[in-house]
């Protein structure tokens, strides 16, 4: 299993946006990493989170060209 790290940001008012910070192999270097972001961060209006990922049930409709 991977963990996703996905930073929120939103502003008071506005649609919520996400994007994706980084994927680790493990929960331990999630927790590290999220801490990381959480100290570093330099926008009052970004919160992190870390979503569990699994690769062997992804699936995909449509493949990148």
């Amino acid at each position: 299993m991977k963990y996703i790290i996905i930073k929120k940001w939103k502003m008071r008012g506005a649609k919520a946006s996400y994007y994706l910070e980084e994927v680790t192999d493990s929960i331990d270097e999630a927790n590290r990493k999220l801490s990381a972001h959480n100290v570093l961060k330099k926008d009052e209006n970004d919160s992190f989170y870390i979503v569990p990922f699994n690769e062997d049930v992804l699936v995909l409709d449509k493949l990148a060209s």
